[in-house]
């Protein structure tokens, strides 16, 4: 019997995908899974109180996360998991989902007790924090518990924590001291995992959201054991591509030629008749995300935020000229080459779009993930935009108005990584990406980095852009992208490994031709 690592996500479609894998493939389902429990910034939902109990006997302390409460920081450790990651009732969901499947699944805690630091490992991060590490000027075990391959995951991981948190909203010095707190916690991460995988001898591991920054260090620990890795998205957004296997890609990734290259080339291969299914199959998803009472309120999908509001279908009375959507600084997580970070390249965007039609009328509507942040960080970001923008409108995270209602009412849609961009163009409205991407690189006409006719007139300050609308060429592009977002398979993955047939079709069985 072979043991297998599951580190669930918390987005509800990935941990699905890793239980109807399970379900479905008679193989492993009869192994033996270790659930690792690692979370940070915990939601006292009724689901995650029964777990801690189980786990602990007792019922968990309030307060925020580990490294953000200084009651929590100062009250007994081992009472807490790893501040490592967001929490939510999804996580959790799926462990419940796989016990009820009666799989062969135990729990393992992996709780990294920052506060309890060995000496060599305070040494490590004043060396990191102050610049002064060189992987080449430290050999293998100089630390004693930690190579400086495993060094450079940490540090990995560290960075996008501190971009997607903190980037150019507080002052260097705090950044250094933040940074401190989570190089510590992922060292001892990482030490954790490097215990539970020798221990409990997993033989492979099943990460399903490779792009956050919290399962880089299992992944890396298991590749560097030469484990087998399954992902169910992004592993290639830490280069591990060649190395770990993806049954889908369903999110923006930052390499963009590329990714747009493989979506293009795939869909013209399809024949004509695979051409109008797909576009009329993107139509009716997209009517459906835009339109249906079902999904109004729920967007994206995986924002909770959304799905909890009390007024879904209030209505915008204000018309606006430009409509701005941050993208979520998640879909940013651990790329140096964003060297100001998700927020000043958007900021930048903003500021030029400002100075051009400084008559116009502006909302921005922040991402709902921003809600799990502190009230600094709104207001810190609230207060940027003003100064930016005075007279511009903000719809806080919080807010219950309809993100739909706000695109319908507005004549221009600016964002980064938004799906909301291929939404709008859907119902005909003009986009802007702020910075390359996916989008750009699959629908050229619309970044505002790239020459073309929009950007020409952006920069020229045309009030006329106002007057047009995408073409029905940008509106079939819109469509087939969205369907290759939905249903790009890597068959070549799936080749690699040994699934039952009937997960191959399991995310849109649709698509009978990847038969």
């Amino acid at each position: 019997m072979k043991t297998h690592l599951i580190i669930g996500s918390q987005y509800e479609h990935i941990n699905k995908g890793c239980a109807e894998l399970i379900i479905e493939n008679t193989d492993i389902a009869n192994d033996r899974f270790v659930y690792a429990i690692c979370s940070g910034q915990l939601e006292y939902c009724f689901v995650y109180n029964r777990l801690y109990e189980n786990i602990y006997g007792e019922r968990p302390l309030t307060g925020k996360g580990l490294h953000h409460s200084k009651e929590v920081a100062s009250a007994n450790i081992s009472k807490f998991i790893d501040p490592c990651k967001i929490c939510n009732k999804n996580q959790i969901a799926l462990y419940y989902l796989l016990k009820e499947i009666k799989v062969n699944i135990v729990i393992a805690n992996v709780t990294s007790k920052i506060m309890q630091s060995h000496v060599w490992i305070d040494k490590l991060v004043e060396l990191i924090v102050n610049e002064k590490w060189n992987r080449n000027n430290h050999k293998k075990n100089n630390f004693g518990e930690i190579n400086s391959n495993e060094v450079e995951y940490c540090i990995a991981a560290s960075k996008s924590s501190i971009i997607t948190t903190y980037y150019d909203v507080f002052s260097p010095a705090k950044h250094k001291r933040e940074l401190a707190i989570i190089l510590k916690d992922a060292i001892n991460l990482l030490l954790k995992y490097k215990e539970l995988i020798k221990i409990e001898n997993i033989s492979s591991g099943f990460i399903f959201n490779g792009r956050m920054h919290n399962v880089h260090i299992p992944m890396n620990i298991l590749l560097q054991n030469n484990s087998k890795v399954y992902t169910y998205e992004c592993s290639e957004e830490w280069g591990l591509e060649s190395q770990s296997y993806s049954f889908a890609v369903n999110t923006m990734i930052q390499d963009l030629d590329e990714r747009s290259a493989i979506y293009r080339d795939e869909f013209n291969s399809f024949t004509d008749d695979k051409k109008k299914f797909a576009r009329e199959w993107a139509s009716k998803w997209l009517d459906n995300r835009v339109y249906s009472l079902k999904q109004v309120g729920s967007y994206p999908q995986f924002s909770g935020r959304f799905e909890k509001s009390d007024n879904t279908k209030a209505k915008v009375n204000e018309k606006y000229d430009f409509l701005i959507l941050p993208t979520s600084e998640f879909e940013y997580a651990g790329f140096d080459k964003i060297s100001k970070g998700p927020l000043g390249t958007q900021l930048d965007a903003y500021m030029e779009i400002a100075e051009k039609f400084p008559n116009a009328s502006y909302a921005v509507r922040l991402h709902p993930n921003s809600s799990n942040r502190d009230e600094e960080y709104i207001q810190k970001l609230c207060s940027k935009l003003t100064e930016l923008i005075p007279s511009i409108k903000i719809y806080e995270p919080a807010s219950t108005t309809n993100t739909y209602n706000l695109i319908r009412d507005s004549k221009i849609v600016v964002s980064g990584f938004s799906l909301a961009l291929i939404e709008a163009i859907h119902i005909g409205k003009k986009v802007i990406t702020t910075t390359p991407s996916l989008y750009s690189a699959f629908i050229p006409d619309f970044c505002l980095t790239k020459n073309h006719e929009l950007s020409s007139q952006i920069r020229k300050g045309n009030k006329e852009i106002f007057e047009t609308t995408p073409s029905k060429n940008h509106q079939q592009l819109a469509a087939e992208y969205a369907f290759m977002l939905n249903n790009h398979i890597r068959v070549k993955y799936l080749n690699r490994i040994k699934l039952s047939s009937n997960y191959r079709y399991m995310l849109r069985k649709e698509l009978y031709w990847y038969n």
